[in-house]
């Protein structure tokens, strides 16, 4: 019995030793991954990605090796954040007719701060909600799929601010502003620029998104140029401000990411 058990012991120890992945020469050990456990994606090449990257993950041979217990970063969960958002104001405000929802519209008359940022969530109507959570959903995920959860949030609530405080100045003080509709127009030029890369790609969605964006600003154009910014009962000082402040935007963060690459280009050089 005893021999048995003795001999079969080196048997058992080959069997249960568990098998290490094969290491490269010249790369360090920290950074291989088991292959079974990772997927690899093509590094993108975004130029407004540096500031909003929340991940840092190992890079080699070009791909980045993402490990099974991170690929939740590849979700895109930010755009579905804001999508539940404007459909819980919608819920509590309309089905529930909660006073206190009223709070978050933006009076110009009487404006609280925090109404800058919670109007872009409120909606008159199931139509007017339908229709920017349709442009919100497509527009957004193409932001976020590009640039990160963190720019697509901060693109939606800067031009959503900006939106209220040109509407303030353009329409006077006997408006009520509220809707997505400025956060989306940000978000649908944001879309747009977000794909001028050079690629083989970019001639295609140019072409495929660049007459949508050019024809609804030029719709909202023509109708402030008619009928004024509001006199149709739609705020299109919103539309327009929030597709410039998106424009300004991308400029602004270009200048920020150029000024850090330059930083660590003369960092390096030192």
């Amino acid at each position: 019995m005893a021999m048995s058990v003795s001999s079969s012991t080196p048997l058992l120890t080959q069997r249960m030793s568990p098998i290490l992945p094969e290491v490269k020469p010249g790369i360090p050990d920290s950074l291989h991954v088991s292959i079974s456990r990772t997927r690899h994606v093509p590094l993108r090449r975004g130029r407004r990605t540096l500031l909003w990257r929340n991940l840092c993950l190992p890079v080699v041979g070009g791909v980045m090796e993402i490990p099974k217990n991170q690929r939740a970063v590849e979700q895109f969960n930010t755009i579905y954040f804001l999508l539940a958002a404007n459909m819980i104001v919608f819920f509590f405000d309309h089905i529930l007719h909660w006073r206190s929802v009223k709070g978050l519209y933006f009076y110009h008359w009487n404006t609280k701060w925090w109404q800058y940022v919670t109007s872009s969530f409120c909606h008159a109507s199931w139509d007017h909600l339908s229709n920017n959570l349709f442009m919100l959903y497509a527009f957004g995920k193409m932001v976020e799929e590009e640039e990160g959860g963190g720019y697509l949030l901060s693109t939606y609530v800067i031009a959503g601010v900006v939106s209220c405080a040109m509407s303030k100045i353009f329409l006077g003080a006997s408006s009520v502003s509220l809707g997505a509709s400025g956060s989306v127009f940000g978000l649908l030029v944001n879309a747009l620029l977000s794909k001028m890369r050079f690629s083989w790609r970019m001639p295609i969605e140019m072409m495929a998104l660049g007459p949508f964006v050019y024809q609804q600003i030029a719709k909202e154009v023509e109708i402030i140029r008619r009928v004024g910014g509001s006199g149709d009962g739609v705020n299109h000082v919103a539309h327009l401000a929030g597709a410039a402040t998106a424009g300004g935007f991308v400029w602004f963060v270009n200048v920020l990411n150029s000024g850090q690459l330059l930083g660590d280009r003369r960092k390096s050089s030192r």
